[in-house]
């Protein structure tokens, strides 16, 4: 039987220290093991290995992190091998770490707040990936495209919903549908000449330019709002493969998986958040089956994605618009980067030269005419004598009927503004059928 000082790990442990620090050459009169002034034990790795070696359950905290930050960045398992054999100690198996994983989720305690009673939410949108595709093909091989249904769960804060709200009352009461508004009214609503929209108009224009004329065209006041509710919590699904939102029967079989998962199958209704296909899709196919997708829980509610999908449908559409101003522009300070026609890939480069660059110099140009003759105050009077000379006209133009839109769009997606973004929207439908994005 072992010595009881043996039987206790700490023991083990400094005993264990000594003997390494007692030990000596014959020409050197201190040990050959001296301790560091280190945070970092010296002979962590070879205690975690021997600690690790008695139970598969007795593992180190930091070999268990790494194994599962790995699992989550999808290590390949030959990778995930020779970490292993080159670092010992330093990752459990890839089989072990999967477990792991598996039984963690089923204990989830979920987010730290309290989330709204009754309503879910998630996000999905398409995505492809080109695998083994090369310069040159050989023996019949020209690689193939992996397609997929990429989604993620939300869980969305109760300090964002009203007093007294009630998804499982409102479905009862069948309030689904709003019956306090006209169709005809409904379309008035996206009239250019819809007195809420001119009202938006006029008092951004007002803004920007007052905040260019004080230096303060940088500063926006989306930077310095700060958001009530907590970060919301995500969980990332596995992948829907084979499938995307190409097609009714890949909207079915998605929509069919989402609504049973475990996040959203108890649920009253379930928004479903993506991009114009998606959204599309799935308003058809409520329309098509309504007895299913919206009197069976969890109703389906679409809704379409603000960002970077609207934001850069309406920077595509601005400048279809405006492209021979922006080239011109862009070939003056020879910016390469810039076409009249910005794929998605291209929208920073092409947001920071219309947010910082042109807009900037454009609402400086505007507020220095205007101080050798019709006051910018006077909106309406001052746009009329602008389009006396056409190439004013068309910097005026420019910033009012779209850089300021787009400004005010960013700004009030970054502060959750829902009133100022319906407004917005209603103005952007005309720009964002001239960028030929029709759903």
């Amino acid at each position: 039987m072992r010595p009881a000082f043996l039987r206790c790990p700490a023991a083990t442990l400094c005993l264990f220290v000594q003997m390494l620090e007692a030990q000596t050459l014959d020409d050197m009169p201190l040990g050959r093991y001296q301790r560091k002034p280190s945070l970092v034990a010296r002979f962590e790795g070879v205690l975690a290995s021997i600690f690790r070696a008695r139970s598969k359950f007795l593992v180190p905290f930091s070999t268990a992190a790494v194994s599962v930050r790995c699992h989550h960045h999808s290590i390949c398992e030959p990778v995930w091998d020779t970490i292993r054999w080159c670092s010992p100690g330093s990752l459990m198996s890839k089989l072990w770490t999967q477990k792991l994983v598996e039984e963690a989720m089923e204990h989830d305690p979920g987010p730290s707040y309290a989330t709204v009673p009754g309503i879910t939410a998630l996000a999905l949108d398409n995505f492809q990936i080109h695998s083994n595709y090369g310069a040159f093909s050989s023996g019949g091989n020209r690689g193939e495209r992996i397609e997929m249904t990429t989604w993620m769960s939300l869980a969305l804060p109760a300090a964002m919903a009203p007093p007294g709200f009630s998804v499982h009352g409102m479905l009862g009461d069948g309030g689904i549908f709003r019956t306090d508004i006209r169709r005809d009214d409904f379309v008035a609503a996206f009239s250019p000449f819809n007195q809420e929209i001119l009202d938006s108009k006029r008092k951004r224009f007002l803004m920007w330019l007052d905040k260019t004329a004080d230096g303060t065209y940088e500063t926006c006041p989306s930077r310095a709002w700060q958001n009530p509710h907590p970060p919301t919590r995500q969980f990332h699904n596995p992948p829907i493969f084979d499938r995307t939102q190409s097609s009714y029967e890949d909207v079915n079989v998605s929509l069919d998986i989402v609504r049973g998962h475990r996040n959203h199958k108890d649920s009253d209704c379930v928004g479903i958040g993506g991009d114009g296909l998606t959204y599309g899709r799935l308003v058809h196919r409520l329309a098509q089956n309504p007895q299913y997708y919206l009197c069976t829980t969890p109703v389906v509610l679409p809704i379409l994605g603000l960002h970077p999908h609207k934001s850069h449908h309406l920077l595509e559409g601005g400048f279809r618009l405006y492209g021979p101003l922006v080239l011109r522009m862009a070939l003056l300070v020879d910016n390469k980067q810039i076409n009249d026609k910005p794929d998605v890939s291209e929208f920073n480069p092409h947001h920071y030269f219309l947010e910082h660059v042109i807009g900037r110099a454009f609402c400086e140009f505007v507020v220095e005419i205007s101080r050798t003759g019709c006051d910018y105050h006077a909106v309406a009077q001052f746009i009329r004598l602008s389009e006396r000379n056409t190439s004013f006209a068309m910097v005026v133009h420019f910033i009012y009927d779209f850089l300021l839109l787009y400004k005010d769009f960013r700004m009030h997606t970054r502060m959750n503004s829902s009133k100022e973004l319906n407004v917005d929207m209603r103005e952007s439908v005309g720009i964002y059928r001239q960028g030929h994005k029709t759903n």
